[in-house]
């Protein structure tokens, strides 16, 4: 059984423990709104030619144009991140404002 006071997450007190979704893409949305709020940065960076849903948040984290095209401006502060270049990952994690790294195993057209 699930009880709230069995997660140990780290997050603000104002935040769920969980949250369920109906799909991929509102898991998504969620994970943006948890990784910012329990951080406090804002920077999402994300696999280059991913797909995470077409939802705004997620739509930001889409890795083709094609995807996001007509419908900007869409969520500051996401940056894609070439799939296994660990020299440009660390990089980006180096600057110290990065809430999330979200990777999808399904890439949309690589």
């Amino acid at each position: 059984m699930f009880s709230p006071s069995s997660c140990s997450t780290g997050l603000p007190a104002a935040s769920p423990r969980w949250s369920p979704a109906n799909s991929g893409t509102e898991a998504v949305e969620a994970a943006i709104k948890v990784a910012r709020a329990a951080t406090g940065r804002p920077r999402v960076l994300y696999g280059e030619h991913a797909f995470h849903g077409l939802t705004l948040g997620a739509l930001s984290l889409n890795g083709n144009a094609e995807f996001r095209d007509g419908f900007g401006p869409l969520l500051p502060g996401c940056q894609p991140v070439p799939f296994g270049d660990t020299e440009a990952l660390a990089a980006q994690l180096e600057r110290g404002d990065v809430a999330a790294l979200v990777l999808e195993p399904f890439r949309a057209r690589a």
